[in-house]
């Protein structure tokens, strides 16, 4: 059986506050997918290893997998700015990882 990739995501940079769960598919608006009342983006990403060594993950600057896109490779991604990217993610697309 395969394993499932997933990755945390976090509302804070540096890995803090609320965090959530990505598996392989599309979460395209924010309030369909997330029970935050406190924010509405997510600033930092963490693959979870736990299956394989495949991450990968798609983050869009717009709703509906639009505008700009940044690709993340196995890496922790303690802030977004660090890795040239604007500060919020509006859609995300995760492809590989656990």
């Amino acid at each position: 059986m395969a394993a499932v990739p997933r990755w945390l995501a976090f509302e804070h940079k540096g890995f803090c506050e609320e965090h959530f769960m990505l598996e392989k598919g599309n979460y395209p608006p924010w309030d369909a997918w997330s029970n935050s009342h406190h924010s509405d983006s997510l600033l930092s990403l963490r693959p979870l290893h736990m299956d394989g060594p495949d991450h990968r993950l798609h983050l869009f600057e717009s709703p509906a997998f639009r505008g700009r896109k940044m690709e993340i490779v196995d890496d922790d991604v303690p802030s977004l700015w660090a890795h040239g990217f604007q500060e919020r993610v509006a859609s995300v697309r995760a492809i590989n990882g656990t």
